[in-house]
């Protein structure tokens, strides 16, 4: 599991996120999760814009991998 803490320049508190990638008897359980403070709802950051299209990647990539086995069975 890996987490990080994510202030604005002032120092306050802009979100937390948690990445946990976890080994099944089935494959891999992911988990993604972003905690956005009420104050920050409005606020766009790079940093959670590049976490979310590195998740979307991700999914592309389990995707591509489901549909090649499912076309070698």
């Amino acid at each position: 599991m890996e987490y990080s803490i994510v202030k604005l320049e002032t120092w306050s508190l802009f979100f937390y996120l948690i990445n946990e990638f976890k080994e099944t008897e089935d494959g891999r359980k992911n988990r993604l999760q972003a905690f956005f403070p009420s104050a920050s709802a409005s606020l766009v950051s790079q940093y959670a814009l590049h976490q979310a299209i590195e998740f979307g990647n991700l999914l592309y990539m389990v995707q591509i991998v489901v549909e090649v086995e499912k076309d070698s069975c």
